[in-house]
């Protein structure tokens, strides 16, 4: 019996159509076969997979004090705005370096003029220009924490992926110097002011009528992570919107209405657009709510009451403290060329004229009123097995990881390695399944289809925003010890 085909999450756009058509593993592992593999990254990936479990992030201590993991800033050295931006984040750098150099001064640094990234440049090339090799990082040689400053055409994404297997990396990027000023007034704010956010987790998820791919975002995804994290963290507000509850209405009170919480968790389509059109700038990456009838009902595009994007997000907002994650293509943003060729030996396909981060995210962390703290999303498109492994089932560590670092109180970029770790494990097994190739055995396209479709949905997950910060809630509150009823009888 044939495999069943592979689906995505997303939308189009202009047509209320699939983004994408589904995939069988026999066509996903020709792609693969004709994929050129750095050997030595492969190496590289497989060597770090293989150190101790506890090592693998951080070479010793501990990932929520910036004092022993470090922080950093990295700008393109030739970005013009530079200097301005960097003037514009003033507050949050000195912020930062307040906290990273409480025992070593050298835990700070910023990458910046010549000692910033070089256009053209690989993450081994950077790393070496500081004499830093593979391996857990070492605050002694390059801070854990690390946040990229620009556009990702001028330090691309595929930089990011890769340093961000080794480091907790955010990226933030804007159109105009107050809105990096505004971010950095807003991280400060929420991290020297009273917790602004209640002990509560939304999880929202749409379910669209005749859609494969909803459904497993929804029963697949969603609905057993809220059942997880309810049974892990009971002192948690863990609420729900699935279905028919997760409206666009619903969605706003969430993103700045009177509906508060600390975190909020979507599955579901994120909006595409072909390259070039008019809207793919503002609308690219938008999510889609319940109100969108269905592709087996739409006529014509999506239109604005079906999804929600950035200029849903109204100046009156109040988002400050928030932090959201996105299971949908685009949610994070978009490169210039899909890291998925349509066949075998065809070039990439277009995606954008240029790279960018999604509207959504920049509007939600650059808010001028007080903005979220990250937004955690997708670049490109989203696949199923980041929630169902062929053989296995269900398949939400990762998720349930990261969402368990987040409540626990750890920053979001440490709450993201459980992504970082499923991209090596699964770069490395793919690695062996193809050796046989160069030998002139044969691969089981089911095999190779999920392990190479799953390894390129782990390593595109990007944090927007700084990734030391955290969830803005107060502390658990500490339950008091019940009286000892036997205390002050006495016996005789």
């Amino acid at each position: 019996m044939a495999s069943p085909s592979l689906f995505w999450n997303g939308i189009d756009g202009d047509t209320g159509e699939p983004l994408f058509s589904p995939t069988t593993p026999r066509e996903l592992a020709a792609l693969a076969l004709a994929e050129k593999v750095d050997p030595a990254e492969i190496e590289r990936l497989a060597r770090w997979r293989e150190q101790n479990e506890e090592h693998r992030q951080l070479r010793e201590g501990d990932p929520g004090d910036l004092a022993q993991a470090g922080w950093g800033v990295i700008f393109a050295s030739d970005d013009p705005a530079a200097p301005g931006v960097r003037e514009a984040l003033r507050p949050l750098l000195e912020h930062r370096q307040a906290q990273a150099t409480r025992v070593h001064a050298h835990y700070y640094q910023e990458y910046f003029g010549a000692a910033g990234y070089r256009r053209g440049e690989s993450k081994l090339q950077f790393l070496a220009r500081f004499q830093v090799g593979p391996g857990a990082a070492d605050p002694d040689r390059m801070p854990y924490y690390l946040l990229i400053v620009g556009d990702p055409g001028t330090i691309p994404y595929g930089f990011q992926y890769q340093l961000d297997v080794q480091y907790a990396v955010g990226r933030i990027c804007f159109d105009t110097v107050e809105e990096y000023a505004a971010y950095a007034r807003s991280v400060v704010a929420a991290e020297t002011s009273p917790p602004s956010r209640p002990r509560r987790a939304v999880l929202f998820a749409p379910r669209h009528p005749g859609d494969a791919a909803t459904d497993l975002s929804a029963t697949g995804l969603a609905a057993p992570l809220a059942a997880w994290l309810a049974d892990r963290y009971p002192g948690w507000d863990i609420a729900t919107a699935f279905g028919e509850g997760a409206t666009k209405a619903r969605l706003g009170a969430l993103l700045g209405g009177a509906e508060e919480s600390a975190l909020v968790f979507t599955a579901g389509h994120g909006l595409g657009y072909g390259s070039g059109s008019p809207l793919q700038r503002k609308q690219q990456g938008a999510l889609v709510c319940q109100d969108f009838p269905g592709m087996l009902r739409c006529q014509g595009g999506v239109a604005p009451e079906y999804r929600f994007a950035a200029d849903d997000v109204g100046d009156d907002a109040r988002i400050h403290g928030l932090v959201t994650f996105h299971f949908a293509c685009y949610s994070a943003g978009a490169p210039a060329m899909s890291d998925f060729p349509a066949k075998p030996g065809e070039p990439p396909r277009p995606v954008a004229p240029q790279p960018f981060v999604s509207r959504l995210s920049q509007r939600l962390v650059g808010h001028p009123r007080g903005g979220a703290l990250a937004v955690v999303g997708h670049v490109e498109k989203a696949w199923q097995l980041s929630i169902d492994w062929p053989g296995a089932g269900r398949s939400i560590q990762a998720f349930e990881d990261a969402m368990d670092r987040l409540l626990a109180g750890f920053p979001v970029g440490y709450a993201m390695e459980p992504f970082g770790e499923r991209y090596a494990e699964l770069s490395s097994d793919l690695s062996e399944e193809l050796e046989v190739t160069r030998y002139g055995g044969t691969v089981d396209d089911d095999v190779v289809a999920r392990l190479w479709s799953g390894r390129n949905d782990s390593r595109n997950y990007a944090v927007v925003g700084d990734p030391a910060v955290r969830l803005s809630v107060p502390p658990e509150p500490i339950e008091e010890e019940e009286p000892d009823v036997m205390r002050g009888i006495s016996f005789s």
